[in-house]
Formats: C-alpha cells, structure tokens, sequence
C-alpha cells in the first residue's frame, strides 16, 4: 500500500507545469482605490484609474509606472466608472464609461479635463449604466453597451454623440463587447446569452449552442454573460456564465462547450476575463462571492482551458468574501492589474489595487506524456481510478476522430472511438476492458485521440 501511495504521488508530481519557486507574487500597487484601470498603448509608464470613490472621484494617472500619481477631475461627474477605452492611434483621447446618471466622460488631454459625452442616451429615474466601450479603429466607430434603458449596442463616429445600432432586443441587456477587425464581426455578452453581428450591429444573432440553459422551460433563459475575450487573428472566444464558469469557442461562437474543472464551473466570474497576446493558451478570470462556499479569487490557466489553479499569490487573506472587481492585462510588459475589494458581509472590510509583474511564464516544462494541442483537448476524470474513468474530449471542426487505448509498451488495448464528430464536448466511459470485454490488469495505460493530423494524448493510471 505505501509503495502505491509512493507512485501515486511521483505520478502527479510528473505532470505538474510550473513549481511555486516559479510563480510571481502579487503585489500592492494601489492602497484604499478601485476601479477600472487600463495603460497606455504606447507607454507602460502611463496608467490610468478611474474612481468613482468620494473625495477620490476623477481619473488618477501616473506616467512613472506608479511611482508618483495625479488626481483629475475638472468636468469629471462620474458615479461608478466600469471601462476605460484609450485610443490606440491617439492615446491622449480617452472614453470612461458608467453610470448611473452620466455614462460616457471623454478626454483629448490625456485625461486631465473631461467633458460629457453620452449625447443620445435616455435617463430615466433609475439613470443608466454603459458597461463596456469598444473601438473599431479600421473604421473608427465606437461601441458602447448600455445596460439601461434601452439595454442595446450604441455606436459613435466621435466618441460623443451615440445612436442605437438596432431595435431594443428583449431581455439583450448588454455587458460586454468584443470586436473582431479582422472578420468585421461584433460580439456582445449579455444578459441572455452571447450575440454576434455581421454587419456593424444593425441585425443580430444569438450564437448559444452549447452553452446552458438556465431555465428548461418556456420562456427560455440564459445566464448573463459577464464577460467575453477573444485570441487575436482567430475565431477562439472564452465567456463568462454567471455562477457557471467559463465556455470557450473555436468557431466565432457557433459552438460553445465548458472549460471548466469542479471549482471553476461554480464560480461567478464577473471581476474580468483577460488572455495573453504573447502565450493564448493563458488565461486569467476574476471570480466574485456568490453562495457557493469556495475560496474566492483569480484563477489562471496555462493550457487554454484544460486545467485552473487558483493564483492568490500575495494577495490578502479572504476575511469573509473575496471580490475580483476588474482585470486589465498590459501586453507590451505582461503585467497583470486587478481592482481587488474584501467584504465583511455587505460591508466593504479592504479594497486596493494589485499587480502581477511577469504574469505570463512562457518556460514551462514538457510534459511527455501529453502532446500539446490547441484545438484538440483530452481529459480523464477520476485518475488514477480503479472501476471506471470518463474521457472528455473537445474538438474544434467536423472529421472523422478516434479515441484509443494504448498499454504502455503501445499496443492497443481498445478501440472506444471511430466516427464522425461535429465540434463540440463529448464524453465516454472506460471500465477497464480491453477489446474482448477482459478487465486488463493494474498499471499505466495511454488514452489517444486524434482528429486529422492532430492528437492529444494523455496517461492514466489503473489501480485495483
């Protein structure tokens, strides 16, 4: 039993990426503030905050990396700021959006004057809210979601002045925007699901399938999607489903399926979404307390989605509930910012903005019993096991795919798949038996799938 034990462990240990001796510390970069923080496109020096604390509301810049910080709030009426959008051809034009009662603030200084600019929106006498700006810098229009009176797409040529792109959709509640240059596609999170526009957002179409339903009756629901991130020069999205986890797509939202591991799925994750431009298979989501009793915090993962860990490296301790309110990657310096808040109950107990310098480790080691893929993903569940595992595995495009095990000298044991797949998540069982229904003896065993020219294999480990 204790040589079991012993191999038990050097298994597992074989498999890990990244030791703790490797991983950056969070650090405090900001005491007693929240909110949004984005960083200038051409200097990382330069960074931005927006609070919308009392005797602290305005914009609080710094242009020697945090060093030193300026407050500004001339023409600054903001409540409760939620975005930041800098131009990225003309960074000293800056778009702030929020609510309840102004919802868009602009700034062609750098941010230290601003002026009104939600000309087009409705207050009604529960204000408004623009949750998330978006830049389409081919054609400079802008995009805002506004998540109040009209809960619909607005767009603007100047950054000021805002029409509907379309019809109030029911129930659209929009709250988050990702825009696709390349494809000249706009996607929009909302409170029913993710939509996708063709054509600069006068129609839309619900792209669901794949994600879950929260209610199987009529009428029909959809948790609200919080966030969307998107892989540059791809059509691989990720979203975040409230107190659902996190879904992924390959093809532009046609097909979404879950990447989610026991934890994540019951996580909200509505403090950001962000993934790397220089490694995007990472990928960083703030969670928030919801009912479930888990320990909060920023997950991470390394491999698009096969595995999380949570990453609370230098953080503070939970007292109670722990809030990941905003993310913000810097690409150009891989360092990660979040708006961190603690709470005792309701009542806000700490909050502070953090950094990671070096978020993105890119050396991780190789794993030989793994051939990395992107777009094909292999998982076993329990493992070792002793009765029976479940194979999940995610593809990305219709072919004909195979899933075979292997003993570890590389015959093959069985054959369990050989058909035709759509893309999607699907799942089998393994009881152990070779190809004759013979239960096969205790030890290590290779599970094999493989999709045109592209496999993934993982090991498992059998224990009677």
């Amino acid at each position: 039993m204790q040589n079991k034990i012993v191999f038990i462990f050097l298994f597992f240990l074989g498999c890990a990426n990244v030791t703790l001796a490797q991983q950056p510390q969070w650090e405090l970069f900001f005491p007693d503030l929240s909110g949004p923080i984005a960083v200038d496109p051409t200097d990382s020096d330069i960074i931005y905050i927006a609070s919308g604390k009392a005797f602290e509301s305005g914009m609080w810049k710094t242009t020697d990396g945090g060093q030193t910080w300026n407050l500004y709030s001339e023409g600054w009426g903001m409540g409760t700021p939620r975005d930041i959008l800098i131009h990225p051809d003309n960074p000293q034009e800056i778009l702030v959006s929020g609510g309840p009662f102004v919802g868009i603030h602009k700034s062609v200084d750098g941010g230290q004057t601003w002026i009104r600019a939600d000309n087009g929106f409705t207050v009604d006498h529960h204000g408004f809210e623009i949750r998330d700006l978006a830049l389409h810098t081919q054609k400079r229009i802008f995009y805002a979601a506004d998540d109040g009176t009209f809960c619909d797409v607005f767009q603007s040529t100047d950054g000021v002045n805002w029409e509907k792109t379309t019809v109030g959709f029911s129930h659209f509640c929009p709250q988050t925007l990702v825009i696709d240059e390349e494809n000249d596609v706009i996607y929009a999170g909302s409170g029913n699901g993710v939509w996708k526009s063709l054509d600069a957002g006068s129609t839309w179409a619900q792209v669901i399938n794949g994600l879950p339903i929260e209610s199987p009756t009529p009428p029909v629901n959809f948790p609200v999607i919080w966030n969307l991130a998107k892989i540059n020069h791809s059509q691989t999205l990720y979203c975040v489903v409230s107190n659902l986890g996190i879904y992924k797509t390959f093809d532009g939202g046609d097909n979404w399926f879950s990447v989610n591991d026991s934890v994540t799925s019951q996580l909200s994750f509505r403090g950001g979404l962000v993934v790397s431009e220089t490694d995007t298979n990472v990928v960083f989501a703030g969670s928030r307390f919801n009912s479930v009793s888990i320990v909060r915090g920023i997950y991470q993962t390394r491999d698009g989605g096969r595995n999380w860990e949570q990453y609370n490296l230098g953080l503070p301790e939970p007292i109670l509930n722990f809030a990941t309110r905003n993310l913000f990657l810097d690409h150009h310096t891989n360092s990660l910012f979040a708006d961190i808040a603690l709470f005792f109950g309701n009542a806000r107990a700490e909050e502070g903005i953090y950094r990671l310098v070096n978020a993105i480790i890119t050396n991780v080691s190789k794993q030989p019993e793994r051939i990395v893929v992107t777009n094909l993903v292999l998982k076993a569940y329990p493992n070792p096991f002793n009765i029976q595992t479940t194979l999940v595995y995610t593809v990305h495009t219709k072919g004909k795919l195979t899933l075979q095990i292997f003993n570890i000298v590389g015959n093959e044991v069985v054959r369990l798949i050989d058909k035709k797949v759509g893309p999607g998540e699907y799942r089998i069982h393994w009881d152990g038996t070779n190809q004759a229904g013979r239960i096969v003896p205790s030890g290590i065993y290779l599970a094999r799938v493989q999709l045109g020219r592209e496999a993934a294999t993982i090991k498992l480990l059998i224990l009677k």
